[in-house]
């Protein structure tokens, strides 16, 4: 972490596009680098955002989609405001979302993007927000510098600045009451399991003892999965009959699938999965992707087989996060799961990370 305080009235800001891999977790940020040349404020400085421009009607973004401006920000805080500098920026799926029309009346344009993110307090009027405190928010504007009354969903990092721990990794949020029925012994299925929830879940399976199964797009995503996570098996979906290969590698079937593509891999999920089965619904990447619905056939497997679905919602434990990195904290501080940096520098690479 560079730095504690930024040189507001000569801010220079750029960006990179930084994808994050945990050896059990990969997340994509966006991270802002400032000068840092001063400690001082002023009443108002140049204050660079990121701006929803227009709706992706093909699912696909774009730079057109995104615009940058920059606004004069007045730093005269009122009781209770804060004045945060951001440091990450986290590129959820649920970000790109946000760009389809279906939810325009939560995501209208010409509006500040958010999501969630890291920043650092430089002025404070709050006494439970003190000034050079790190914090953690789900819903921090991409801009240089945010200026925050409702501080919903926003709080501050005990112990942020340990040398043992790289300050992004405090965006690794999941859901602690799943990860709690992860044990010894289980077999646990992993649909898109290179992706960024996907290698987090296989993580913290193979961590409780599991035998942990994952599926990928591509070979070189399995060989990853194989390799740098150290999964007990991996296929590829697309290439693959993924039930020939569930069927070989699980063959007493499934405890516990976790459903990140939805599609026809949700419906082989339900066939594969045991009496009394958990089946964790995470994403639905290919729906988001803009490919047609898909009709699922195999529903009724979850009443024969008495299963237990639940739905993934990270903003509904936010609550829970504490005790959640109360976990996860001793195994990034003893290495078992690792943080690795690939930066992509520029704001025109927006589209791409």
């Amino acid at each position: 972490m560079r730095g504690l305080l930024v040189s507001l009235p000569s801010l220079r800001l750029s960006f990179a596009f930084i994808r994050i891999q945990c050896e059990k977790h990969v997340c994509t940020i966006l991270h802002t680098l400032f000068n840092q040349n001063e400690n001082t404020i002023t009443a108002s400085i140049n204050n660079t955002r990121i701006i929803r421009a227009k709706y992706a009607s093909d699912h696909t973004l774009t730079v057109d989609n995104f615009k940058q401006d920059t606004i004069q920000l007045d730093t005269s805080l009122q009781a209770g405001e804060i004045l945060v500098r951001t440091f990450y920026l986290s590129l959820d799926p649920i970000t790109r979302l946000s760009f389809h029309d279906p939810h325009a009346e939560v995501s209208t344009l010409n509006q500040i993007i958010a999501g969630f993110g890291l920043g650092e307090m430089i002025e404070s009027q709050d006494p439970d927000f003190p000034r050079d405190a790190i914090v953690l928010s789900s819903n921090l504007s991409w801009e240089s510098v945010s200026r925050i009354s409702d501080k919903a969903g926003l709080g501050v990092i005990e112990d942020a600045r340990n040398p043992n721990i790289p300050v992004y990794a405090y965006l690794n949020v999941a859901i602690d009451t799943i990860v709690k029925k992860f044990k010894k012994d289980q077999t646990v299925y992993i649909s898109s399991a290179a992706g960024p929830v996907g290698t987090f879940f296989a993580t913290l399976a193979k961590c409780e003892g599991a035998f942990v199964i994952g599926s990928a797009g591509s070979d070189d995503k399995v060989q990853y999965l194989l390799k740098n996570i150290g999964l007990d098996a991996a296929f590829n979906y697309k290439t693959q009959d993924a039930r020939a290969e569930l069927d070989k590698e699980s063959p007493k079937c499934l405890d516990i699938y976790v459903d990140l593509l939805g599609i026809q891999t949700l419906d082989i999920g339900l066939e594969k999965i045991k009496d009394n089965g958990l089946v964790v619904a995470v994403g639905n990447f290919e729906s988001a992707a803009g490919k047609a619905d898909y009709v699922f056939k195999s529903m009724m497997q979850i009443i024969f087989k008495v299963l237990r679905v639940q739905g993934f919602a990270v903003f509904q434990h936010l609550h829970r996060y504490p005790d959640f990195w109360a976990d996860v904290k001793p195994r990034v501080v003893s290495g078992q799961i690792k943080v690795q940096i690939t930066a992509v520098e520029g704001l025109e690479k927006i589209a791409e990370a």
